[in-house]
């Protein structure tokens, strides 16, 4: 092989591997992060409905809860992970549940009173509904009835 020849194959060389560089560095920024959050939040003081296609942060409430009343808790879990705490105003959480499958369950607090739910999720699809007994918590009236 001739030194023309060595040289034009060392250009060939050195334009694939900067292509595959390229490539390689263009194909890693073309991945999207994942949203934190893609859906709708309904929020009172006896309400926290989360219903999402894409959750990837958390999210807190305060809910009041009368005496003699059940926190209730309805998850749909259609993919990821989702999480849930419920802590009382001055104590330890009374209920922490990680990697909720779709479910429904109530907590009976010990006192009346405000009840923080932390509500996470990772790569997570689906709702999570926590509500005090007896609250509407959905909202399946058309506007014009109320």
């Amino acid at each position: 092989m001739d030194p023309r020849q060595r040289q034009r194959l060392g250009w060939i060389v050195r334009f694939f591997a900067l292509l595959l560089v390229l490539t390689l560095l263009l194909t890693g920024c073309a991945q999207q992060p994942q949203a934190p959050f893609d859906g709708v939040i309904a929020t009172s003081d006896v309400v926290f409905n989360l219903d999402f296609t894409a959750l990837n942060t958390t999210y807190t409430s305060t809910l009041i809860v009368p005496e003699g009343k059940e926190i209730m808790a309805d998850i749909q879990c259609d993919g990821g992970r989702i999480d849930v705490t419920i802590t009382p105003e001055d104590g330890e959480p009374i209920y922490t549940g990680k990697r909720l499958p779709t479910s429904s369950f109530s907590i009976v607090p010990k006192t009346p009173g405000r009840y923080t739910v932390t509500i996470s999720g990772e790569n997570a699809s689906g709702y999570a509904h926590v509500y005090v007994e007896g609250a509407v918590h959905y909202d399946d009236e058309p506007a014009e009835n109320k």
